[in-house]
Formats: structure tokens, C-alpha cells, sequence
């Protein structure tokens, strides 16, 4: 059966505040991300349009290896023989679902809400002794000298994230026993909203991974694939490594047995769906130590997108699949100058490609959150790339 994808990516908003209106601002996101599903869609499936599509505005998309995704709306909306496919599963998007007629795979949605809170998370850690050392959750402002009390010493660097979020958001950073005035009201406010916050010391990280998982109803979770992740300074997504090896299983070996332990654990509640878990190794005074469960996702992610593009490297070549945030004044910029994937190609080390994974090239004013996907025939061709399309993120993505 053909699937219908529907972009809900500020799903972690949903859980938190399900009862508030969506903002532009997480409107205009989702549209934006939408073309994130090309990584894991086929031929026949087709992505939900919030209006009606005319005609494809990604139309290069087959010749660079991509699904032909139909696009669907209220105009043009043959729906009763889809299945649905959200980011993840909210009473919002089941509402809407069955209203439409669709079949609606979902499991239970009070699961889906408890093991995508971070509260799961570090019960998990603490159960199984894989956590940070010194974290915990709190529960009001009371908590917070003991918190403080059991960082490492002295002006150490700490963060507080709230139970549900994403990609470096919802959260506050700070060092040693002290909070600024506008950082109580941030704790203050999802304390009283959620009952509860995450308290971690900041680690150095050495390597990060997400480890990407399918949970069936029946049958044992499967480890589908691991993909290193690239993060900005402040541990906000930015990308993913493709690397299609078998030492990578050797690498996180430690954190896939975590990993399929949890999956279990989590299907065991009655879960089922795609999974993913992201892991690090981190600097523990002189030694590397391993955290398994960094965050556990019940849901779609980015890396099991980046895995599923994947299938557009040659045999052979190593591939990263890149986030290219652009601000309003840098966009312009690009747009003028001219194509803006020549350029990027023409930037690459000889040997590698550059394949648009979303229509970034198009028009000044339609594309903020573009991605892209860049293959290298050898490790150090792959790395000279990314190097170069990270420092080119920076700068696209500053102000001026």
C-alpha cells in the first residue's frame, strides 16, 4: 500500500502543547522540511500538500535518483488507499487520519508520548548504570543545589533540557551555581507545563551516532543502520555521515546492545514503528567513555533520512547528507550570483559530487531549509567535502 507522509516535524511541540495553535513560524517549517521525505519514499507514495501542487517545483529530482513523490491535497486528495506516515504519531494527525480515511498504523499515542520524553530516557540510564554521571531529572527549583552539587567542581558547564525537544532546542546552558534571571523563568515555565526538567552536566563530545531502528508488532527490533552525526558547536543537528562499513558496528557496539535492549524495552510497552537512538563517546577526565542513550526518538528522524539516501551512492563511495540553513540576505545573495549547485560543485575536490536532495537552487524566497547530499570516492575526498560545505553552511546561514 502507498504511503502519505505528512510533516508534522514540530511533533515534539505537539506532545508538549497539544492543545496550542501551531505558529507561522512552525508552519512555514514544516512546509519547508517536507522535502526531508524524499530520502526514505518511493515511487508510489505521495507526500501531503497543504495546498494544491499545480506541478512538481522540484521537477530535477529523478535525474539525481529520487522517488517520484506525487503531491496530494484537498483539491486532488484520492486518499482512502494510503497509509499514513507522520514524523511521528500525535491525537492531531490520528484525528485527521481517520477523517480522511486512511489506513492509520498507530500505536498507542499515551506510549508514544512516555518514551519520547526525555524523563524515559535517563529512567533507562539510571537503570542500567549508562548515564552521565550527575544527572537527573527535577522537579522544582528546590532540586537545583543538589544538581549543582554533583558537577565535577568548581565553574563546571551544565544544561537543563525540557522533556521534550529536539536538535539543540528547548534548553538552557550555563556554568556553576547560578542562573540568570530570564533562565529561571525558561525553568520556571516547563516546570509548572511539564512537571519536570533533565539536569546533564556538558561533556565533550568525541563522536556522536544515531543508531536507526525498526520495531514491528511482532518479532525482534532490528538495528536498520548507524550514521555518525555532524553537529553545530551547540549540539544542533547539521548532518549525517554515510558510511557504509562493518566497522561501524564494531565502533558502537556497546551502544547497539543498549540500543536493541531499549528497543525492546520499548515494543515490551507497545510501541512499534521506526526508532532512533542517538549515542556518543565523550570525554571522562583521561578517559573515552560511551553514552548509549542520549536521546531516544519514537519517530522519524533525520539520520534514518540520511540513511535512506544512502541508495544514491555509487558502489564504493562514501556520501554525508548536509542541512543548508539559509538566512533571507544570504539567500539573495546566492540567487544573484547564479546557480548556486554549480558553485557548490566547482567548490568540491575532484572526485566527488554534489546531489540536491531538495530544490534549494529554485527561487530566493521558497527555500530556507535546503539539503543536500555529497559523495566522495575516497575518505579524504569525503572529508575535504563536508569541510568545505560546513564552513559554507556558516557563513550562508549568518546574517550578513
Amino acid at each position: 500500500m502507498p504511503r502519505l507522509f505528512i510533516s508534522n516535524f514540530d511533533f515534539e511541540h505537539q506532545l508538549a502543547e497539544p492543545m496550542r495553535s501551531r505558529s507561522h513560524l512552525r508552519i512555514e517549517l514544516n512546509r519547508q522540511l517536507a522535502w526531508s521525505w524524499l530520502g526514505v519514499a518511493d515511487d508510489n507514495d505521495s507526500l501531503w500538500m497543504s495546498s494544491s501542487v499545480s506541478e512538481p517545483v522540484f521537477p530535477e529530482s529523478r535525474q539525481f535518483g529520487l522517488p517520484d513523490l506525487k503531491f496530494l491535497s484537498q483539491q486532488n486528495a484520492p486518499l482512502a488507499d494510503h497509509e499514513l506516515c507522520p514524523w511521528g504519531w500525535t491525537q492531531e494527525i490520528l484525528d485527521w487520519g481517520r477523517q480522511q480515511g486512511l489506513r492509520c498504523p498507530a500505536p498507542p499515542l499515551e506510549i508514544v508520548r512516555q518514551v519520547n520524553s526525555r524523563l524515559f530516557s535517563i529512567a533507562l540510564e539510571n537503570e542500567w548504570g549508562v548515564g552521565l554521571p550527575g544527572a537527573g531529572a527535577l522537579y522544582s527549583l528546590a532540586d537545583l543545589p543538589a544538581a549543582f552539587d554533583r558537577l565535577p567542581a568548581g565553574n563546571s558547564p551544565w544544561v537543563i533540557k525540557s522533556w521534550f525537544g529536539m536538535s539543540g532546542r528547548e534548553r538552557i546552558m550555563g556554568r556553576g551555581a547560578n542562573l540568570s534571571e530570564a533562565q529561571t523563568g525558561w525553568l520556571s515555565r516547563r516546570l509548572q507545563r511539564d512537571g519536570g526538567v533533565v539536569f546533564e552536566p556538558w561533556v565533550e563530545s568525541v563522536s556522536e551516532a544515531g543508531l536507526q531502528f525498526d520495531v514491528p508488532q511482532n518479532g525482534t527490533p532490528v538495528l536498520v543502520g548507524i550514521v555518525p552525526l555532524l553537529s553545530t558547536p551547540h549540539g544542533g543537528y547539521e548532518g549525517s555521515l554515510l558510511e557504509p562499513r562493518d566497522s561501524l558496528r564494531v565502533e558502537w557496539k556497546t551502544a547497539v546492545e543498549t540500543g536493541l535492549q531499549a528497543a525492546a524495552r520499548i515494543q515490551a510497552l507497545g510501541y512499534f514503528g521506526p526508532l532512533g537512538i542517538d549515542a556518543m563517546f565523550y570525554h571522562a577526565g583521561e578517559t573515552i567513555a560511551c553514552r548509549p542513550l542520549q536521546d531516544i526518538n519514537a519517530r522519524w528522524t533525520m539520520g534514518r533520512v540520511a540513511l535512506g539516501c544512502s541508495r544514491l551512492l555509487c558502489p564504493g563511495e562514501l556520501g554525508a547528507w548536509l542541512r543548508l540553513p539559509l538566512t533571507p540576505v544570504r539567500r539573495l545573495e546566492l540567487w544573484q550570483a547564479g546557480d548556486c549547485l554549480t558553485r557548490l560543485q566547482a567548490d568540491m575536490p575532484d572526485g566527488t559530487r554534489v546531489i540536491p536532495t531538495s530544490p534549494f537552487w529554485r527561487s530566493e524566497s521558497d527555500c530556507t531549509h535546503a539539503t543536500v547530499l555529497v559523495t566522495g570516492a575516497s575518505a579524504a575526498n569525503r572529508e575535504t567535502a563536508v569541510t568545505r560545505l560546513r564552513d559554507w553552511i556558516r557563513v550562508a546561514s549568518s546574517p550578513v
